[in-house]
């Protein structure tokens, strides 16, 4: 690494953006360690893209190795390749090509590699790592890093001079800063200064109304009993995936019946239980959610997502308008070649994509006319990384999100609601009541929602 120079300036840069490209440059140095800290969907990994590009024009970096999720690092080559850079996302067989080379430094040539957590993890891949001669570390999601992922990270900044360190994360609460003494670039007041500035808001928040029958009311009493029979740790299972879905109801339940519950008290209430809902003759969300992409299709929004939390209710979705609209299912068993091509015809063909929130994390859905949610999430960080899927860096078109709520539902509900809403404004706390439930509030929660 050589002096620091400023920054070329990049009009596809927000100010937020160029003022961190600006400082990384400015003050990394080997042995270096800074924490970005930034809300998800507003634009780290581009930001952090347009400083290694400049960074290694300069030729003060040479080797970078970007560690990141199975299913985001190749995302990384792509952001790289419009800075004008080259990235070799590393597997086993690409490994493999470099160890023929021998393990010496030499074997890596200078560029930028990108490579999965999970591979950098394994004994012999990190010994082999470790032979670079690296000059930054960039870890995107840092606040997912385990003890163990932290010392494959710690070994691979070990060289002489020893490589710079960006960690990466949207989590204003992680045990990230503890990696190392890192200095922290935090985005939270930034951004939502910036997005005041804009002339029109990018997001839309609106309900779509909709009445339980007295015999949803009825079943959900039902549910709420059956909770109140079980352990704390399964009750919160039940709760939840009745929030869901009446089908994600169905399928726990049914597991239940046939599995280890059977030969319990558990499986006894479980099978009372599934015949009531095996019984149950209109769900009427699922017809609030059909009369809404009714609605928007009249309105001709091209392309819509919706989100739920489990493959049970993303199933029925998918089953309950296949006749009607071009549907998309990305869930977690979809590959990453199949999550690419899914998503790159959803884009040039529009329709209706519909997915689990764990599924679409790292997911850029800028483009999206409508969001909705089918479920919420009782977490503000998960509802967060959702939001960040369609509010992100990059729209230039409002998007509208619809949250399916229940005239008839509690005040509790309707205060959660609106309460993750407020939460979500305020772009720098998200992630802050990710870990407020445990199992026993957990539940307290949800049975007032029901009843």
């Amino acid at each position: 690494m050589n002096t620091p120079s400023e920054p070329r300036s990049n009009p596809q840069l927000t100010s937020y953006q160029a003022e961190f490209v600006r400082q990384f440059t400015n003050e990394v140095q080997p042995g270096s360690s800074h924490l970005l800290v930034a809300p998800v969907g507003t634009g780290k990994s581009f930001a952090i893209a347009a400083a290694m590009a400049e960074l290694l024009k300069t030729d003060r970096v040479v080797r970078a190795l970007i560690v990141a999720p199975a299913a985001l690092a190749p995302q990384w080559s792509h952001l790289l390749s419009r800075w004008g850079v080259e990235a070799l996302v590393l597997n086993a067989q690409m490994l493999r090509l470099l160890k023929e080379r021998g393990n010496k430094p030499d074997a890596w040539p200078a560029r930028v590699f990108a490579i999965s957590i999970n591979l950098a993890g394994r004994s012999d891949v990190q010994e082999f790592l470790t032979t670079g001669l690296w000059d930054l570390i960039v870890v995107d999601e840092a606040h997912r890093m385990s003890a163990r992922r932290s010392e494959v990270v710690r070994s691979l900044l070990q060289g002489t001079p020893p490589a710079a360190l960006l960690l990466a994360t949207s989590d204003n609460t992680t045990e990230a800063h503890v990696l190392e003494r890192a200095k922290v670039i935090d985005w939270s007041e930034a951004v939502p200064a910036y997005r005041a500035q804009q002339e029109a808001p990018l997001l839309i928040r609106r309900t779509f109304s909709y009445k339980r029958s007295d015999e949803e009311i009825a079943l959900a009493g039902h549910v709420a009993d059956c909770a109140r029979q079980l352990d704390r740790t399964r009750a919160a299972v039940l709760l939840q995936r009745a929030d869901s879905s009446i089908n994600a109801l169905e399928e726990t339940l049914v597991s239940w019946v046939e599995g280890d519950a059977a030969t319990n008290q558990d499986g006894q209430v479980a099978e009372e239980l599934l015949g009531k809902v095996e019984h149950l003759s209109s769900d009427s969300r699922l017809e609030a959610f059909k009369s809404l992409l009714h609605q928007l299709a009249e309105d001709r929004l091209a392309h819509v997502v919706t989100f739920c939390e489990y493959r049970a209710t993303l199933d029925y979705l998918a089953a309950a308008v296949e006749r009607d609209y071009p549907a998309f299912a990305l869930h977690a068993d979809s590959t990453l070649d199949q999550r690419s091509e899914m998503l790159t015809r959803f884009e040039a063909q529009g329709g209706l994509l519909i997915t689990t929130t764990a599924a679409s994390e790292g997911v850029s859905l800028n483009f999206v006319d409508a969001a909705i949610h089918f479920d919420i999430p009782w977490s503000a960080a998960s509802l967060g990384q959702r939001e960040g899927r369609y509010h992100r860096y990059g729209r230039s078109a409002p998007c509208t999100a619809y949250v399916l709520l229940d005239e008839r539902g509690t005040r509790s509900q309707e205060d959660l609601h609106h309460g993750l809403a407020q939460r979500l404004d305020r772009v720098g706390d998200l992630g802050v009541e990710a870990a407020a439930f445990d199992d026993e509030t957990l539940v307290e929660a949800l049975l007032s929602s029901l009843t």
